[in-house]
């Protein structure tokens, strides 16, 4: 308690918005002491696995790197690189003595070298600063490139080296550049080192400097939002039509239309992403921007887009969650709506619900056909399947009595005793399909080949002789 309270004092709160504003400097030392606690798990309520390893408060460590954000927020830099130092300091040294059993304390890592990286930017350090700052950097990547964590902390050590100094950078941020990273090609820190860039354009009111950095590099979802935030709402929507690949941009930037009352302008974005070309191994981008539109529009009572995004939904997601809601929007259309998706669910490779789906609309004989039966085998508490069973016992007997024997026998020769239950009720599904197929003769010699075979099965015994007629 008391060195959070150090903590506290030593941090305090920016004193405005605008950068400088704090008159006094963040005192890095009870930062450190209390990283070190926390770390070290004196300050943990929770106890280890084990008394060698320490129970570190991993909640403490990121409420207090949390602590420089709103300094971040406010531009000021140097104050967030007060908390963010002696963290970063104590923390390598911590996860060191750790590193064998770590399961997530290492997540730490990359966080703070995009926020250093952003407090790095936005700082006035002088040369010697910078030198001192990027050394100990060095050394602490280091340590954790030996246990294989690279590159983690790289973003920061790169905007030290960089700032905004980077051959070209000042050229494509005045909009004299057209592709950033001027070879066309990035790693996945150059990436980092990007959005950090825009952070602090953005947090620092540098809007078209932000606007071309981001167009420069790709970044087309960073580029419209801020031309909404800007009130350039119509350029936003074209730049998007024409910029735009994925359905995942389209519904980040519906969102940040419909947060700023631009409600026509979100849903008819949204509509339009839906004729993109959903990619074979990512089809829920798709999924997710058509039930948010679907959701959206219901609520405001734009029945004809709420409609179109209900079908998108289920045709992308063949889910009976999303063949609910299709019904419950569609009202007296429902009735072609449910052929059409019908028909798409049976002409799907794979669907996960698919059996269910026909099974709930009355549609045995394609459910029956959609089950691969030596898949669900190996799930004897398969809910849908013994529903489907007991549907189809009179239309599809000898399909209903194979099902239904096999999932029994393998729970029975299996002895897992504590699914006995659960064998004896595919068995009285299977003695409905036998008494359709006027094969009950059948049934009797069959129940008591099992009562004979499991006779030493004393929990299993009874079920089956409940199941024999007479008994």
């Amino acid at each position: 308690m008391v060195l959070w309270l150090e903590a506290e004092l030593a941090v305090g709160a920016p004193d405005g918005f605008l950068a400088g504003a704090r008159r006094t400097a963040v005192d890095p030392k009870p930062i450190r002491r209390q990283a070190e606690a926390l770390l070290s798990g004196r300050n943990s309520r929770r106890r280890g696995w084990s008394d060698d390893v320490p129970a570190v408060d991993e909640d403490g460590v990121a409420a207090l790197i949390d602590k420089a954000r709103p300094f971040l927020e406010a531009g000021d830099g140097r104050n967030a690189l007060a908390i963010l130092e002696p963290v970063t300091e104590a923390l390598v040294p911590a996860w060191l003595e750790q590193a064998d059993w770590d399961e997530t304390l290492h997540e730490f890592f990359p966080v703070l070298g995009q926020l250093i990286a952003e407090a790095v930017l936005m700082s006035d350090l002088a040369p010697g600063e910078r030198d001192d700052l990027m050394a100990r950097l060095d050394v602490w990547q280091g340590e954790l490139d030996g246990y294989g964590l690279d590159d983690h902390l790289q973003i920061a050590i790169d905007a030290l080296e960089q700032g905004w100094d980077e051959i070209g950078l000042a050229d494509v941020m005045a909009g004299r550049g057209r592709t950033w990273p001027l070879s066309g090609q990035g790693d996945w820190i150059m990436e980092r080192l990007t959005e950090a860039r825009l952070r602090v354009l953005d947090i620092g009111g540098r809007a078209e400097e932000f606007l071309n950095l981001a167009r420069a590099a790709g970044r087309h979802g960073d580029h419209a939002a801020m031309l909404v935030r800007l009130a350039r709402v119509a350029e936003a929507a074209a730049y998007a039509r024409k910029q735009f690949r994925s359905a995942e941009e389209v519904l980040l930037l519906s969102q940040v239309l419909k947060e700023a009352g631009q409600i026509d302008e979100a849903l008819e974005l949204a509509e339009w992403g839906l004729t993109l070309k959903a990619e074979e191994d990512r089809p829920y981008g798709i999924v997710g921007l058509a039930r948010w539109l679907r959701d959206c529009a219901a609520a405001l009572a734009r029945r004809e887009p709420a409609l179109t995004a209900a079908g998108a939904a289920f045709e992308h997601s063949l889910s009976l969650d999303d063949f609910r809601a299709a019904e419950t929007l569609a009202g007296p259309e429902w009735t072609a709506m449910r052929a059409r998706l019908l028909a798409k669910l049976a002409a799907a490779k794979h669907a996960h619900d698919r059996t269910e789906i026909f099974l709930n609309e009355g549609r045995i004989d394609e459910a029956v056909r959609s089950v691969d039966v030596e898949n669900v085998l190996r799930n004897p508490s398969n809910t849908v399947l013994m529903r489907l069973a007991e549907a189809a016992h009179a239309s599809h007997p000898d399909w209903v009595i194979d099902v239904c024997e096999r999932m029994a026998v393998n729970v029975m020769d299996s002895g897992q005793a504590g699914f006995y239950e659960l064998a004896a009720q595919w068995l009285e599904k299977a003695v409905l399909a036998y008494d359709a197929a006027g094969r009950f003769d059948d049934w009797i010699e069959r129940i008591d080949k099992l009562i004979e075979k499991h006779r030493r099965k004393h929990k299993l015994k009874p079920l089956l002789q409940a199941l024999r007629p007479g008994a």
